[in-house]
């Protein structure tokens, strides 16, 4: 039978891989990034990495433990290899808004001084 440690580094590396799954999505305008896909991983992370905290440096992982702890440095991995690709990304919508929002500041500038002059 699985530990508690066991099954809750299971779980978070379950949710952890749904979540990167969840990053390496294309981006297009239906599924932007949203804040809560990066706050929900972060929040799994914290937990995970809390878990992991909590095993004692003296012992030595077995079986379904030593697996989990495994599997979550590997998913530590990948989410660290794709995490550039997420700022690149996030910083493109950025710049995006950014356009946007100036194209309408000068819309409403030009809206205004038209009403003035008519």
């Amino acid at each position: 039978m699985p530990s508690p440690t066991s099954e809750t580094l299971r779980t978070a590396n379950r949710d952890l891989r749904a979540g990167i799954a969840r990053l390496l999505q294309e981006p297009n305008a239906s599924a932007p990034l949203r804040a809560n896909d990066l706050s929900g991983l972060l929040e799994k992370l914290v937990g995970a990495a809390g878990c992991v905290r909590g095993i004692s440096a003296d012992s030595m992982p077995e079986g379904e433990l030593e697996n989990a702890i495994s599997e979550y440095r590997r998913t530590i991995e990948e989410l660290a290899q794709i995490l550039p690709r997420v700022h690149g990304r996030l910083l493109t919508e950025k710049a995006c808004l950014e356009i946007a929002q100036a194209h309408l500041t000068a819309t409403a500038a030009w809206a205004e001084a038209s009403q003035k002059t008519l």
